[in-house]
């Protein structure tokens, strides 16, 4: 399959979406560390606001601007996502306070356990009892 660049066009929007991500993720990041929470709460929060289901529902018609509307955009904007997300992750490793972890580790454990083993549970013993009229096959209760 040959190989064709983007269109100038695409790329601009490209170009403007990073901006306004980066710029909205950096202020929405220090409000939040100004609500003493960590900054990539704020840079999560930033994404969910600009995403569909708020400024989608919001404002439509800047929406459909700002969202990707052809394929090439699509997936321009999921790569440059995706690598974000990397350094999110990264960034939010590297700012781990393992003697923190260290601290709590046993009563983090056990809670999780506790919250697994109490969901399994409750759902296996909702498929036990399940009413034979909701179930897609008599052989298939498990």
């Amino acid at each position: 399959m040959p190989f064709f660049p983007a269109p100038h066009s695409d790329v601009l929007s490209l170009l403007i979406q990073i901006s306004l991500l980066l710029f909205l993720a950096k202020a929405f990041g220090e409000i939040s560390m100004r609500l003493g929470q960590p900054s990539v709460v704020g840079e999560i929060f930033a994404g969910i606001v600009l995403g569909p289901s708020v400024l989608g529902a919001l404002l439509p018609e800047i929406s459909n601007w700002w969202l990707p509307t052809n394929e090439v955009q699509g997936y321009l904007l999921e790569t440059v996502s995706l690598i974000g997300a990397i350094f999110l992750l990264t960034l939010t490793g590297l700012e781990t306070d393992l003697k923190l972890i260290r601290i709590h580790a046993r009563t983090a454990i056990s809670v999780s356990l506790a919250g697994i083993i109490a969901t399994m549970s409750s759902g296996f013993l909702l498929g036990m009892y399940l009413p034979e009229s909701i179930l897609p096959s008599e052989n298939k209760r498990l």
